[in-house]
């Protein structure tokens, strides 16, 4: 089990960022503002080799971070934390990453409309 969990997502030598990692997977907004912080905007314009796509195109498939946590050590109650996409962090810092189709021809605005319509509104209205 140890050894999947150092496997890396892609084939060694395809640029995977932190950045695009954060996107890909479900996480909080914070880490995506961490893995930017860490290495830099330049990584916003970077494609993977995979499938030629930025950070921005990952993050308009995910709706955003959700969590459900006891309030207390003691209670049985649950509060609900949500918080945005990573779409318009990613967006204030590299607008024209809108405009970037991925390897199969798709803008952000189709993986959004995509998800969209799986799962309800989602980033949709940031990307428009």
């Amino acid at each position: 089990a140890t050894a999947a969990c150092n496997e890396p997502m892609y084939k060694q030598g395809e640029p995977w960022s932190m950045i695009h990692a954060a996107c890909f997977i479900k996480c909080p907004l914070a880490m995506v503002r961490l893995a930017l912080r860490r290495e830099g905007i330049k990584f916003l314009k970077q494609r993977d080799l995979r499938m030629g796509r930025l950070p921005l195109h990952y993050a308009a498939n995910r709706k955003g971070y959700s969590v459900r946590i006891p309030v207390g050590a003691m209670s049985e109650g649950l509060q609900d934390i949500s918080e945005p996409s990573a779409v318009l962090e990613i967006l204030d810092h590299f607008p024209e990453a809108a405009c970037v189709a991925d390897a199969n021809g798709q803008l952000p605005l189709h993986i959004a409309i995509d998800a969209a319509s799986m799962a309800g509104a989602g980033n949709l209205e940031a990307i428009l």
